[in-house]
């Protein structure tokens, strides 16, 4: 393919990937918090409570739990092995309590309920809901908990639109019955009954539970709120050399809230500076095309990173990119090593300014050899070699690497 066929086919792309993320945004200009999976058991006389829980692969997860005892307490809950973190607690002469995990393991995984003694012939209940859509650094709305003694356990809760409103109740003996609107998604009774639902959110909803015949309950109510909108959708983000200068194109399909966006450049894919400050369109639901132009790229290879910034100051980065001698000057060699940040490996770069045969040796201080690369023939330009692909949990030691490149010998000291 030609380069002309090629940049024709790749605003082919952007134009139909940006169309498809515009279509989705109109249909789902908010997102609602989906219910995924229920399961629920009960027992009496133990310790523990274990039970199956299948949780699907929808995007952002949480796992609740509610547990209904009396007399006892509950030391844990894992899922998978995985501790939860208790919620919310409310205690008459029976208990309920809440437990949550976020990002739980996809697929089906035991639930265990661990309990400060055994719970008697009054029992255990413990219920397992799963969703999807869910904020995955603020969770939960006000939790609301409440006991009494009344033929009916309720709970208010300040809601909202596109929020998802659940509850866990404990009471004696006698039936329950959930309210109007609610969806039921277990009611167990060993001895003491104990129960879960959900409804969907709204400014005021009101959680309950109708119990045949006045006795003690308790209930816990609380809100899940939705993950939040990007406030830029970028659908695409390239650099090309144009008559020695750099321009940096991007496109997004949709931007909300969007003050301005601050474009960055390095020589190292770390150390940044800024190129230009864009103004951004706020509140967008139409493709835009933004553009700038750098006439001063720097020699040899040239990463370019994007910042977007609110009007309320929060603001994210995109992932950098890099474009290779727009400056005209014949780059030297270069050899050095690149510390990663979390989406980007640790490594070692070198820009060669002639194709050549390459070979790279690693050494520890003990002047012993801990790994190499085999010797590759390789072009003109900017290449990468990973040493340690597997570094997260090694001790930081001394290195000294060594390229032969040319009938020359390159060293380059790292950490790592």
């Amino acid at each position: 393919m030609n380069s002309r066929a090629g940049k024709a086919s790749i605003r082919i792309f952007v134009f139909l990937f940006c169309s498809f993320l515009l279509s989705a945004q109109k249909s789902f200009a908010a997102i609602t918090v989906a219910f995924d999976a229920k399961s629920s058991a009960s027992n009496n006389n133990v310790s523990s409570l274990t039970f199956s829980h299948t949780t699907g692969t929808g995007s952002d997860r949480i796992l609740i739990v509610g547990v209904s005892v009396e007399g006892v307490n509950v030391n844990s809950v894992t899922y998978n092995g995985a501790a939860l973190t208790r919620l919310a607690t409310r205690t008459n002469t029976v208990k309920v309590e809440m437990w949550y995990r976020i990002a739980p393991a996809a697929g089906a995984h035991n639930v265990v309920i661990t309990l400060s003694a055994n719970c008697g012939i009054e029992g255990v209940i413990g219920g397992a809901q799963s969703f999807f859509n869910v904020d995955q650094v603020s969770p939960f709305g006000t939790t609301v908990t409440a006991s009494g003694n009344s033929s009916t356990a309720s709970a208010v809760v300040s809601s909202a639109a596109n929020e998802m409103v659940v509850d866990a109740v404990a009471s004696g003996f006698f039936d329950l019955t959930s309210g109007a609107g609610q969806t039921q998604d277990y009611n167990r009774s060993p001895f003491i009954r104990g129960g879960g639902s959900r409804e969907a959110g709204g400014a005021s909803v009101t959680m309950s539970w109708t119990i045949d015949l006045s006795d003690d309950w308790a209930i816990i109510a609380a809100p899940i709120q939705p993950a939040a909108v990007l406030p830029v959708k970028l659908c695409s983000f390239d650099a090309e050399c144009r008559n020695n200068n750099v321009a940096v194109s991007w496109t997004t399909a949709s931007e909300a809230n969007n003050n301005y966006f601050t474009l960055e450049k390095s020589a190292d894919g770390v150390y940044f500076e800024t190129v230009a400050v864009v103004p951004g369109s706020g509140n967008s639901s139409t493709q835009r095309n933004y553009e700038v132009v750098d006439t001063h790229p720097l020699n040899g290879v040239s990463y370019y990173r994007l910042q977007q910034t609110d009007h309320n100051g929060g603001y994210e980065y995109f992932q950098s990119i890099a474009v290779q001698n727009c400056s005209g000057v014949n780059p030297e060699l270069q050899f050095y090593f690149h510390y990663g940040s979390g989406i980007s490996p640790s490594k070692l770069v070198y820009h060669l300014p002639q194709a050549g045969y390459v070979k790279i040796k690693i050494y520890n201080t003990l002047g012993q050899l801990v790994t190499e690369q085999e010797t590759l023939q390789q072009t003109a330009g900017v290449h990468y070699y990973s040493p340690f692909p597997n570094e997260a949990d090694d001790t930081p030691q001394n290195y000294i690497a060594l390229l032969q490149y040319r009938n020359r010998m390159i060293p380059c000291r790292f950490i790592r």
